[in-house]
């Protein structure tokens, strides 16, 4: 879930941290607008009432109820809360039937949910006070791992792909003030870390790279450093806007030298070697570009919303275009045409994928179809 507009180190924090607690904000005026949508841009197939989509089975709500869903943990089943529940249970719920099981209940209702790159582990970030937040870690079948209150008003998770009982936890004051820690799930083992960013994306299971951003001199982009485990740093790049890693993968978003109406953005392995290089339009303002949102699918192939036309983000009303690229071959086609720039979360098998503000509905991506994932 990423839309990115930012000039400094300050604005980026703010943003990646404030982003989220706005999601369900925006998700609440989802029905407002839905009703001014023309029939093109509605979702209107439901799973049960396509003959080629019978193993999948709507979850079933009530007409005042809204559920959250936050990821798959399998090609079946994915996790979601539900505002009937409190939002304080975190549920199972099966694709291909339809049903639904708790998994885990906190003691505080839910505000984000975290699946490692394996789906093996989960954690569950829970409200437990405006300044403290309860972090539960649990395994798939909802046994707790490790669990502890931390202190702040906001949280970052880095997973490790290489390592994925291993988490980076960056907790802010109110001042945007920030402490990380390193958390082992196997050895029930937190430790403080120093590093110089909170938003850290590993490259290997000991190190990791981030944005150099300089406080004393604002700009639009930064240094990309690598860092290991004990505290060695090397630059790996300059003038980076943006920067994300996957498995064995890893992305950056800078500007075209020639086009400055264009994002540039380049895919290497964690050898830091280009696989692929590819530009999109990209909506500016006085502060910066904006992301849009993206996945990456496991067979190496790469979901991304792009914009129709480059402008100011503030004045830009077009929709989006969603583009499957083949990260191996350099190939790229549109599998959805003016669609909203909404989060993205996919399945282990690369075949579907949760989109929406709450992730409420599924995109088939071999049919290039959306439906429904609830049904009142």
């Amino acid at each position: 879930m990423r839309v990115i507009l930012v000039a400094n180190k300050q604005e980026y924090l703010m943003f990646i941290l404030l982003f989220f607690s706005t999601l369900l904000l925006v998700g609440c005026q989802m029905d407002e607008a839905d009703q001014t949508k023309s029939p093109k841009d509605k979702v209107t197939t439901s799973p049960k009432e396509d003959s080629t989509l019978q193993k999948v089975v709507p979850l079933q709500l009530a007409n005042d109820e809204i559920a959250v869903f936050y990821g798959w943990i399998d090609n079946q089943t994915i996790l979601f809360t539900s505002d009937k529940d409190s939002s304080s249970k975190l549920f199972t719920f099966q694709l291909n039937t339809g049903e639904k099981s708790l998994l885990f209940e906190s003691d505080y209702p839910i505000n984000e949910v975290y699946i490692s790159p394996d789906t093996e582990h989960i954690v569950v970030q829970s409200a437990s006070t405006p300044s403290q937040w309860l972090l539960d870690v649990i395994s798939r079948d909802g046994q707790v791992q490790w669990s502890e209150l931390v202190d702040g008003t906001e949280l970052f998770v880095s997973w490790n792909h290489y390592e994925t009982a291993e988490i980076i936890i960056s907790t802010f004051a109110e001042d945007w003030s920030f402490t990380s820690y390193l958390l082992s799930i196997e050895q029930q083992k937190v430790e403080e870390i120093t590093i110089p960013e909170p938003f850290v994306h590993w490259v290997s299971k000991d190190k990791f790279v981030y944005l150099n951003w300089d406080e004393d001199a604002p700009a639009l982009v930064a240094s990309l450093i690598e860092q290991s485990k004990d505290g060695k740093t090397v630059e790996r790049f300059s003038d980076v806007y943006y920067v994300d890693t996957f498995s064995e993968m890893m992305m950056t978003v800078s500007v075209s030298e020639n086009h400055d109406e264009e994002a540039v953005y380049t895919f290497m392995n964690n050898k830091y070697q280009e696989i692929f290089s590819t530009s999109i339009p990209h909506l500016s303002s006085f502060s910066g570009w904006m992301i849009p949102q993206y996945e990456m699918l496991a067979n190496q192939r790469f979901l991304l919303f792009k914009p129709q036309y480059s402008t100011a983000a503030d004045s830009y009303h077009g929709k989006y275009d969603l583009i499957l690229i083949d990260l191996l071959k350099g190939d790229q086609e549109t599998v959805l045409e003016s669609v909203e720039n909404e989060p993205l979360s996919c399945s282990p098998d690369a075949e579907k994928c949760l989109y929406g503000h709450y992730l409420d509905k599924l995109f088939l991506v071999n049919k290039k179809e959306v439906v429904n994932l609830t049904e009142k």
